[in-house]
């Protein structure tokens, strides 16, 4: 019985050392400034020399300067942003990017076609990435 105790007590540390071992590896990939995240944010795609490297998309990461550039200089609301969007009929990020989860979510048009929706810009004008800024790790589980 005591070599049982022993035992599970050796596998809560090994279990515990691994975790903290993956937890530094991942902070200095963070501190690196390598992205961490499996799909690129729309604008973005994953280089393809450099592992944990992020490049403009050239088609995607024109429509997030052009976000910007209808926020910013022309003083549009997201939801102006959006008609335009979908006036212009773009693609919506999740269809762009071509994530079946994300589509099963997105707004339809009475036409059946994905559309932009306000919640969409808003997020896009709040991300830090397109600040050239890889901001990881905003929030951190700690135990009592």
């Amino acid at each position: 019985m005591q070599f049982l105790t022993f035992k599970l007590s050796f596998n809560d540390y090994y279990a515990q050392d691994i975790s903290n071992k993956i937890k530094s590896v991942k902070q200095r990939k963070i501190e690196k400034g390598e992205y961490q995240a499996g799909i690129p944010p729309y604008g973005y795609k994953k280089d393809t020399d450099i592992k944990n490297h992020l490049v403009p998309d050239e088609y995607s990461s024109q429509i997030i300067k052009e976000i910007f550039d209808m926020y910013v200089n022309k003083g549009m609301s997201t939801i102006k942003i959006a008609d335009e969007l979908n006036r212009r009929e773009i693609e919506p990020p999740a269809v762009y990017l071509k994530i079946p989860t994300y589509m099963k979510k997105c707004s339809r048009n009475p036409d059946g076609k994905y559309v932009w929706l306000r919640a969409q810009i808003g997020k896009i004008l709040r991300n830090e990435v397109y600040l050239r800024k890889c901001c990881w790790k905003k929030v951190s589980k700690s135990k009592p």
